[in-house]
């Protein structure tokens, strides 16, 4: 075997192992388990994360290993209970690492330290885009509680707001003020 014939299949190799890291189907971890999260720094402000999406620290997103782009995640303070909803749209080093913007980690109130960790469906992306007007729910603790009692179903959660409310960023009229 020649040396380029050697180095093609171990470049094909690690080109199959990381996307085999990036493609972990959401259903396969719907348990919450526990993770150690941390935060952003600021010198990463403005610049393009791993999806190709540009990083700001005034929105809910994390970066993890292995998680699939696009995948919601309910993150729990232990100590507090408080909870956020955040989408994964970069990757970290780290093998059990959650990295949060700092709104995300102010939101719970961390800033270094083990969080639970739930992979959402993809039916939460409306809570995830309007968390702001569910947060006392969020701030308590309680929210999948809160929309198992709306939806009336823990397994078909469909979100609350109908497509043009949505488009204008209101609460739905099914959601306590």
């Amino acid at each position: 075997m020649s040396i380029h014939r050697i180095t093609l299949i171990i470049v094909t190799l690690l080109v199959a192992v990381r996307m085999e890291a990036q493609t972990i189907p959401v259903t396969e971890s719907q348990r919450p388990y526990t993770i150690h999260a941390t935060y952003y720094s600021d010198r990463f402000e403005g610049r393009r994360t791993s999806s190709g999406e540009i990083f700001r620290q005034n929105k809910y997103t994390a970066a993890h290993r292995t998680y699939k782009f696009g995948t919601l995640l309910l993150v729990t303070n232990l100590q507090n209970g408080k909870q956020v909803i955040v989408k994964v749209n970069d990757r970290c080093a780290g093998h059990n690492v959650l990295d949060l913007t700092k709104k995300a980690a102010r939101t719970i109130g961390i800033s270094s330290r083990p969080v639970k960790v739930q992979v959402l469906p993809p039916s939460y992306y409306t809570y995830w885009e309007n968390q702001d007007e569910i947060k006392k729910h969020l701030q308590q603790g309680n929210l999948l509680e809160f929309l198992h009692l709306i939806d009336g179903s823990a397994e078909k959660r469909q979100p609350v707001w109908r497509e043009d409310i949505r488009s204008s960023r209101q609460p739905s009229p099914l959601l306590p003020e």
